[in-house]
């Protein structure tokens, strides 16, 4: 059968992946909601994904650009797997700006700056500013285009 060539194929590497699934079995087993939730919409997004494909090719943009975020440095970075209750800080707010990623209602436009009087510890913005114009990798089609466009110009001394 396929599974029992593909155990014979990986047999030295066996107990290695089963000694992986141990340590990263305390972060899956804590999400099992976001993985019975993964299970169910992972198909439909991959054959969403599937409508991309044209004549054999998959036909997308890659947006090369995003913009800025805001960002607190200074958090401290805590262990994986540490659950400990931890207090929020309710003075630390992100400042109004174009595209640094803020969300939440939190960010919403507020009447006379209501509910704001206590944050006093703004992010920092971190990253390129936002363009008009994002950068589009091209396709391979279009790199051909462009290169046979070049090596023209240069035969005709543009």
């Amino acid at each position: 059968t396929h599974a029992q060539e593909l155990f014979d194929r990986y047999r030295g590497t066996f107990g290695g992946v089963l000694a992986n699934l141990v340590a990263v079995e305390p972060i899956i087993s804590d999400r099992q909601q976001a993985l019975a939730t993964g299970l169910q919409t992972i198909p439909q997004g991959l054959q969403d994904l599937r409508s991309i494909v044209k004549n054999g090719r998959a036909n997308f943009a890659l947006i090369g650009t995003q913009g800025p975020v805001c960002l607190f440095y200074d958090e401290p970075r805590r262990a994986v797997g540490d659950l400990t209750p931890s207090v929020p800080n309710l003075a630390r707010y992100c400042p109004p700006g174009n595209g640094y990623g803020q969300r939440g209602a939190v960010n919403a436009p507020r009447p006379d700056d209501l509910g704001t009087s206590t944050w006093t510890s703004p992010g920092g913005v971190s990253g390129p500013p936002a363009v008009s114009d994002p950068l589009l990798i091209p396709n391979g089609a279009e790199l051909l285009q462009w290169w046979q466009q070049l090596l023209e110009r240069t035969r005709n001394g543009n």
